[in-house]
């Protein structure tokens, strides 16, 4: 599949804002909300994780482009902002997919506020294809049956 609504079409916002500047937008953005809690399990037998570092990971994770849980599983211990942004803590897909489904409503206000912060909106975007951008990703990232960007 190609064309603008396909998976490899996905923009990195990193590379339109800088990924500092883009991970400082993602931390302020998440600051600007109220967790529902401090900390974040799939599940009674799965480690426990900082709610607002899980948080600010997806959201620049799908700011990325990164929206397939298995695909970010893989990049937390080697890719440095993403290693960062967890604090070294390095959640599985399963967690993530866990995350998104109880919290992507959460997610996608972290994400569209980081992007929407930019003067310019998203690297030139209008708010209304960043609106659109945040629900694509969060779309792919919680559907099995939609194809997935690394």
């Amino acid at each position: 599949m190609t064309g603008p609504d396909s998976a490899d079409a996905l923009i990195d916002f990193a590379e339109a804002l800088g990924a500092v500047r883009l991970m400082r937008q993602t931390l302020e953005a998440v600051q600007s909300v109220t967790p529902p809690a401090l900390y974040f399990k799939a599940s009674p037998e799965d480690p426990m994780f900082g709610f607002p570092a899980l948080l600010t990971t997806v959201a620049y994770a799908l700011a990325r482009g990164i929206v397939d849980p298995d695909v970010l599983e893989g990049r937390l211990g080697f890719q440095p902002d993403l290693r960062y942004l967890c604090a070294n803590r390095f959640p599985d897909a399963t967690t993530i997919r866990a995350f998104l489904e109880l919290h992507g409503e959460l997610v996608a206000t972290v994400l569209y506020n980081s992007l929407a912060a930019t003067e310019t909106g998203g690297g030139g975007m209008g708010l209304t294809r960043i609106q659109y951008e945040v629900d694509r990703r969060l779309a792919m990232a919680t559907d099995p049956r939609l194809p997935l960007a690394a």
